[in-house]
């Protein structure tokens, strides 16, 4: 709200001093004016900064080039990022940053029914094939996607899909019997998948998983390689390499925030939020993944599973797909299958 005023107050201003035509015949109502002042946004990252996490590299290098953009009079972005579960955490995100609690900051797919689609087991080939496949479909034809609704109070800014999960246990699971009436941590949307494998879904937050392993609550979870920035490597004695999906996060803003700018700013902010930039910023990503699993390789061995062995892993889950593409279709006539469709064609053109 605070931001919203400030915005107003530099508009009024700017009118005053003659910068904007009074709204002539031939003009746009409402007309905006050029951009001269400094928009201060507050960012909320649910996620620490790591040297390896998502916040590092691709976040913040995101944030560092919104604030190095100008107007042709001198306008800027001054943002303030703050990290943790104050003032939203990661599973209220969707409202707070619908209802304005924070300007900018980390959305969980998790948290709307298209974003399901992140954790779809084998679905993407790999990291930057999801980022291409996602911004197209969370932002395609002002909303084409998103049948319910439930992503028009934001903006998305960037897809931001994590590595690719691989299994972190007390058990090393080389196929997908060795999972039978294990207890496996999920959240919401993977909770499919460890059904699926035969095991029991258990609903344990980030920040407190590596504890509740070490205490055997659960007997594993599936976790990209920055399990190190968490310490979760440390407390299970097998990894093994599946690379099952991707899920998805992005860096979203509110919407009326960001419809308040002018003119040239939302321009200017616009050049960031493409799928090449959502590309770019994951390859990043990627790129540190290599020192991150070197640190789980030095807790303990990784396991590298054969093509039969993955090729089971992908029948036991092969319903999960199936099962969510059905459940969207209920909601909405043939919503799960069109997506499917159309999410089909854009990893097949990912970069």
């Amino acid at each position: 709200m605070k931001k919203l005023l400030f915005i107003v107050l530099a508009t009024v201003l700017a009118l005053s001093v003659g910068l904007v035509g009074c709204g002539g015949e031939g003009e746009g109502e409402g007309e905006e004016p050029v951009w001269n002042y400094t928009i201060p946004l507050d960012c909320h990252l649910t996620v620490p900064n790591n040297l390896t996490s998502v916040a590092a590299k691709v976040y913040l290098p995101w944030i560092t080039e919104l604030e190095a953009l100008n107007g042709t009079l001198g306008g800027k972005f001054d943002v303030t990022v703050t990290y943790g579960d104050t003032p939203y955490d990661s599973t209220n995100g969707l409202w707070a940053l619908s209802t304005g609690v924070c300007d900018m900051g980390q959305l969980a797919g998790d948290l709307f029914k298209l974003g399901g689609i992140g954790v779809l087991p084998w679905f993407f080939p790999n990291i930057t094939s999801a980022a291409y496949a996602t911004h197209y479909l969370f932002t395609e034809g002002n909303g084409t996607w998103d049948k319910l609704g439930e992503l028009d109070d934001v903006k998305i800014l960037v897809t931001s899909p994590l590595w690719g999960a691989q299994w972190f246990g007390h058990v090393n699971a080389t196929v997908p019997s060795n999972l039978t009436g294990l207890k496996v941590r999920a959240e919401t949307a993977d909770s499919p998948i460890v059904s699926a494998l035969g095991a029991v879904a258990v609903n344990i937050p980030t920040s407190d998983l590596a504890n509740q392993l070490l205490l055997h609550t659960v007997n594993g979870c599936f976790f990209t390689y920055s399990a190190w920035n968490f310490g979760i490597h440390t407390a299970v004695n097998f990894t093994t390499e599946l690379n099952m999906f991707y899920r998805s996060y992005v860096l979203a803003m509110n919407k009326d925030v960001y419809d308040a700018m002018p003119a040239e700013a939302r321009a200017a902010l616009d050049t960031l939020c493409t799928p090449a930039k959502s590309v770019a910023l994951a390859a990043s990503h990627l790129g540190s993944q290599g020192f991150s699993k070197g640190q789980v390789a030095a807790a303990h061995c990784i396991t590298f599973i054969s093509p039969a062995e993955l090729a089971l892993w992908k029948t036991a889950t092969s319903s999960v797909a199936t099962n969510w593409t059905t459940y969207l279709n209920g909601l909405s006539s043939n919503w799960g299958t069109d997506l499917m469709a159309r999410a089909a064609v854009l990893v097949a053109e990912s970069p």
